[in-house]
């Protein structure tokens, strides 16, 4: 009978530790040494229910003690927050990538108003964005890739001046890049791949480019941008990946390229006229050349002896003339070239022979002329070959045998 009566006592003494482990509410421990302030935490809190925060793949610690962890547990997953200063944290990260959250934002994500990083990206969220930014001062990054967020950019953005990341592709946005580019001048990577929503004059975004020094990435695939190429797009000394492929873009490519470190450059799928300018020399780093299906005439300049990295070269278009370039055969590393649907003409060099890691070949469509060359043997990594409607003659000689 002792016995029982002291298991009782214990269960009794244990419970209200378990109730409130597993709260919703904020802890009312009196112990609340640097704990986040209590609209912080509520967020969170609000954050978890609102987004199927119970099926998600990893939510550790998640309602328990501390959000910012301490001495008796770790910080909740996902969760990361400044040091202990006059016994507060501040939330300053939230990233649950990739953790099957699902559901709409709230008015809660503006009770964060430390937050740096919210990174979401390839979850289920859909919805719009609230516009709640404004107070949100210190935000520099912003990552909601693969989901299903609709709506306009939400104007209390352009308040966040400190954003640097802003990575949204594949959603369902919309909005005026003009705009974003004003608002935030310390941006390193502006990727809105496949929204299909963001429009605006990039002619008229000069003054805007300019001041982004510090630009890696620009990648605006897939929406309904339109204008010019302003010169300014072409100067930027941090550029490394600059992809406007379907768009509405029109006019002629700049005849100065001052990008150092370029290494992507998708123009394809927009109305891009004039000829390759011979800047294209310049682009010492690049790795890939995509600017296939444009409205571009003239011939392909001599310049890839200056390009000995390019990985791809796209430039299927209608009105590409003359012969192939002689520098074009000695990329070493190249491993896809696609030429196709042009009025070259000429024969296929016996240098094709040095494309060494080559993968994919398109000559087909043009007026190309001669024998083809033995050297094509060579090629031992060649997994495709196109050549039809040419007036090219003789046999292909034993190619795929390794």
């Amino acid at each position: 009978m002792k016995q029982l009566k002291l298991l009782c006592v214990i269960i009794l003494l244990l419970l209200p530790a378990a109730l409130v482990l597993g709260s919703d509410e904020p802890s009312n421990s009196n112990d609340r040494t640097c704990y986040p302030p209590a609209a912080e935490e509520n967020a969170l809190r609000e954050f978890f229910r609102k987004m199927n925060g119970e099926a998600w793949r990893k939510s550790g610690n998640w309602l328990q003690g501390n959000p910012c962890g301490d001495a008796r547990q770790s910080n909740w997953f996902g969760v990361m927050c400044s040091p202990c200063q006059e016994n507060v944290r501040h939330v300053e990260i939230l990233t649950l990538e990739w953790n099957n959250v699902i559901g709409t934002f709230g008015e809660f994500l503006g009770q964060l108003p430390r937050l740096q990083v919210l990174n979401l990206g390839t979850n289920h969220i859909s919805g719009e964005l609230p516009d709640v930014f404004a107070n949100m001062s210190q935000l520099h990054t912003v990552k909601l890739s693969y989901n299903r967020i609709s709506g306009r950019w939400p104007s209390s953005l352009s308040s966040a001046t400190r954003l640097e990341v802003v990575d949204l592709p594949y959603n369902d946005l919309a909005g005026d890049v003009n705009e974003i580019l004003a608002s935030h001048p310390r941006l390193r990577v502006l990727n809105l791949r496949g929204n299909r929503g963001f429009g605006g004059d990039l002619g008229t975004a000069g003054l805007h480019l300019a001041r982004l020094v510090e630009l890696r990435v620009l990648d605006l695939y897939w929406n309904v941008v339109g204008g010019t190429l302003p010169p300014e797009l072409f100067s930027l000394p941090k550029l490394e990946e600059l992809s406007l492929t379907n768009n509405e873009i029109s006019g002629e490519l700049p005849a100065a390229m001052n990008l150092p470190k370029l290494r992507i450059l998708q123009l394809s799928d927009n109305y891009i006229e004039g000829e390759l300018p011979v800047a294209l020399a310049q682009l010492a780093h690049l790795q890939i050349l995509d600017a296939e299906r444009n409205d571009l005439e003239g011939s392909i300049p001599d310049v890839f002896g200056s390009l000995p990295g390019l990985i791809e070269v796209r430039l299927k278009n209608k009105r590409l003339s003359g012969p192939l370039p002689a520098s074009l055969f000695r990329l070493a590393q190249l491993k896809v070239l696609d030429v196709s649907n042009n009025d070259l003409g000429g024969a296929i060099p016996a240098a094709v022979g040095g494309l060494k890691s080559l993968k994919r070949l398109d000559l087909s469509h043009c007026r190309l002329t001669g024998v083809l060359p033995p050297q094509l043997g060579q090629l031992k990594t060649l997994e495709s070959l196109t050549i039809a409607n040419n007036r090219i003659s003789g046999e292909f000689l034993v190619v795929w045998e390794r």
